[in-house]
Order: C-alpha cells, then structure tokens, then sequence
C-alpha cells in the first residue's frame, strides 16, 4: 500500500532549516506562501512532487521523470514566470499569441510552474501553481485591467463558465477575480491550445503567517467556489495541502 507523502513531510518539518536562515536573495521571501513553495521546490520538490503525483489520475502522472521546476527557483534568484513565458519553455513558442489575444497583454504571473511528460513522446504536460499561506488569499482587488482588454476577458470568462457549468456571479470580476482568471487560463490552455495543463493550488497548513488548519481550508475554498457559481469541482484542478516548513 502505497503511504501519502505528507507522512514523509510531517517529519520533514521537525528537521528543516527555521525559515529565517532560507537562502538569501534579491528575490527572496522573507514569510508566508511565496517563502513555503521557494522552500519546497528548492530545498524538498520530491515531497511536493509525491503529493502532487498522488493526486494526479494514474493516466496523467509523470512517467520516465518527476516535475521539472521552472519557477520559482533559487539559481535564478526566485524569479516568478510571469505571463506566458511557460509556454515557451515547454516548446510552445508559437502559442502565446494566442493567450495575449485572448486576454490582456500582460497574463498572470504564477506562484509556480512545472513541467512533466505524461506520455512517452506526447506533450508537456504544465503544472501551473497558486500558494496560499493565509485564508484571506482567497480574496483580491477587484479586476483591473486596461478598457479595452475588459470585452474581450468578458468573453474569455463566458467560455469558460460554460465549460464549468458555472453560474455568472458578480465575483467573477469582484474579489475573486484572481481565482477566475486561473481558471480561465486553464479553459484556453485546455480548449484552445490543446495543452494538458493542471491547475494545482497549494494550501499551507498552520504556516506562521497564517495559521490555518485543513478543517480551515475547506470551508472557505467550498465558499470561494460557490460564490463563483461553481456547482461541482472544476475539472483537472489539484488542491494539494502541505504542513509549512517551519521552526518547531
């Protein structure tokens, strides 16, 4: 019988260096999620690999090699891949045009992005990660981009409400437009791309900016959804929760 990786982490914790002491770095944070994932992809990525295989369909986990982190990384001092530059790492030099025609010029910028062959030969699958330390980053500002980007995105967000079979709530474009555009990205990547990505959103448990339990986590996501006209989970979405890497 094959063990959950966080059996592996709990221990992890009680051995990790206090996050005070994390490398430094122009780029580096100082707390909270961005500091947790710079730790695991740098310091621990087999525990967060493991736990992120486990969830993942046995047709879609890694074969011949586990993740490969292109952010955030501490040999490029932590940078955080914005836009669309994934795609050009993963080979897809001729497809971000068509997510700048699709959206705004400037795309969202990723906590983390990983990549990984599902199947032998095939394409790249992408690992696009959203970390949260704190329940209160489940909400943003509202949705800010330039005016004549706004007709366009409304119609990105359409599509992809009807591929979720979501409701149209204010949230969309209120405080939850941060979590809307992650999934409207994972639309076009999925639908007009053709690229096998995953959405994975990272939930640190009992972070010391935080701190927030599972039992926390649960409802406010549950919350979070609904408020988005979500009536079942959205597809190829990974709620992934890791104990914080933290001084004991």
């Amino acid at each position: 019988m094959r063990h959950s990786s966080i059996e592996g982490i709990a221990v992890l914790t009680s051995f990790a260096a206090p996050l005070r002491h994390a490398p430094a770095s122009a780029h580096s944070a100082a707390c909270g999620s961005r500091l947790q994932l710079q730790e695991y992809i740098n310091r621990f990525p087999q525990c967060l690999n493991a736990e992120i295989e486990r969830l993942l369909p046995v047709k879609a986990r890694p074969v011949g090699q586990h993740v490969k982190w292109l952010s955030p990384l501490d040999s490029v001092r932590y940078r955080i891949s914005p836009g669309v530059d994934f795609l050009r790492a993963a080979g897809l030099s001729d497809q971000p045009s068509l997510l700048e025609n699709r959206w705004s010029r400037l795309g969202p910028c990723w906590d983390g992005v990983g990549l990984f062959s599902h199947v032998r030969g095939g394409p790249q699958g992408v690992l696009l990660v959203e970390a949260k330390s704190r329940l209160e980053e489940l909400e943003g500002s509202r949705c800010r981009v330039p005016a004549g980007s706004m007709p366009v995105i409304m119609e990105t967000f359409r599509e992809t409400r009807q591929w979720l079979g979501a409701l149209e709530t204010q949230a969309w474009t209120g405080p939850l437009s941060r979590m809307a555009n992650r999934l409207a990205h994972l639309h076009l990547l999925r639908n007009h791309l053709d690229v096998p990505a995953w959405l994975v959103q990272i939930y640190f448990l009992n972070d010391p900016a935080g701190p927030a339990s599972r039992a926390d986590w649960l409802p406010a996501i549950a919350g979070a959804q609904a408020r988005l006209g979500l009536c079942q989970r959205p597809p190829f979405t990974l709620d992934v929760f890791l104990p914080a890497l933290h001084q004991r």
